[in-house]
């Protein structure tokens, strides 16, 4: 099991993230690969770290709707009570993303999630931005559910995991698209909407 994570411990990924390092935590999905959303040059390393096209696109994490409410255009009343009935959860959300978030990585939309894990989260909320945070592992290998499932190859090239032997689930997040008014399951993984 991952034990809590300290302040010092908090303060230490912070720094690596506010320099555009990159990390290594467990989520309530798979393993997960992180650094800041708005430091390109990390992004670009995550990029090359998974051996991933640069054309696709990223999911950001975030911990809370404060947040969300600056990379969004403004929700609507049914995009507010599906986030609150769906979040934290294993589901990602699309939305038009407002103009603070213009990135290259995203198109006229931006993916969201706010995941139901406490390390997850605390990290997260430690950090004043959000995190591009995608599988731990090489595009087309499977993805590490645990710390001791990440190849030593991957482990070189991060600059710092949170180790942990609690098994995270084998199916990703479920995606549904909320920018256009009727929503549209993307991809369905164990959490079922409605």
């Amino acid at each position: 099991m991952s034990q809590p994570l300290t302040p010092a411990t908090l303060n230490q990924i912070n720094i690596i993230l506010s320099s555009g390092g990159i990390i290594g935590f467990p989520t309530d999905t798979v393993y997960g690969l992180a650094c800041d959303a708005f430091n390109l040059s990390a992004v670009d390393k995550i990029t090359q770290i998974k051996g991933r096209e640069s054309s696709k696109f990223y999911v950001l994490q975030i911990a809370n709707h404060k947040l969300l409410e600056k990379l969004v255009q403004p929700l609507t009343n049914y995009q507010k009570e599906t986030i609150n009935k769906y979040w934290p959860g294993e589901i990602t959300f699309i939305f038009n993303k407002s103009p603070f978030a213009s990135l290259p990585y995203l198109e006229e939309t931006i993916g969201i999630r706010i995941p139901n894990h406490k390390t997850t989260l605390d990290i997260l909320a430690s950090y004043p931005n959000p995190l591009v945070v995608t599988s731990l592992n090489r595009s087309g290998e499977p993805a590490s559910t645990c710390y001791d499932d990440i190849p030593e190859t991957l482990k070189q090239e991060l600059d710092y995991i949170v180790a942990s032997s609690e098994k995270g689930s084998t199916v990703a997040s479920t995606i549904v698209d909320l920018s256009k008014e009727t929503p549209m399951i993307i991809r369905q993984g164990k959490v079922l909407f409605s």
